[in-house]
């Protein structure tokens, strides 16, 4: 299980949410944390920012 997914379920968050505060396609944030692909750093920063955490918490 990817970490943003984690803190996610963790946090009993919805994905659709994130995706919107993050300003990202759901599309994208699902393929993120779905199918493990890796974000642009810019993608990285505002999904951590979404979820209150630091880039380093969810990707390293």
């Amino acid at each position: 299980m990817s970490q943003i997914k984690k803190i996610i379920v963790e946090r009993n968050l919805k994905i659709d949410q994130i995706a919107s505060e993050a300003g990202l396609p759901l599309s994208s944030l699902y393929a993120i944390v779905n199918d493990g692909r890796e974000p642009s750093v810019s993608k990285a920063i505002k999904i951590a920012r979404a979820l209150n955490a630091t880039v380093e918490e969810l990707f390293v």
